[in-house]
């Protein structure tokens, strides 16, 4: 599987569709990403998201020859780990693999 994102030729790259390179102004192209890659951060929070009864943590990833970003994860993760990002209903979330 894939995420979808953008790349710019400067080196930037997101997981969101973007039309221009907020490094650099230029266009940006389309581009899938691997849906894999490893934990950089993960911290647990202490109050839950208003409607979410759950515990959600943060996560700080970086998907193989991909961007860095934020996601949501229900489990327990360690720096360095390997996970899988997916889309749930538009929350980009990560579990182990």
């Amino acid at each position: 599987m894939t995420i979808e994102g953008s790349q710019c030729k400067c080196g930037f790259k997101t997981i969101s569709l973007r039309p221009t390179c907020p490094r650099c102004g230029r266009t940006m192209e389309q581009r899938k990403f691997f849906d894999e890659g490893k934990v950089l951060s993960y911290v647990s929070l202490k109050v839950q998201p208003e409607g979410h009864d759950e515990p959600m943590d943060l996560v700080m990833v970086e998907i193989d020859n991909g961007p860095q970003f934020v996601c949501w994860t229900d489990e327990p993760m360690k720096a360095e780990q390997r996970i899988k990002v997916y889309q749930d209903g538009g929350i980009i979330r990560c579990k182990s693999p």
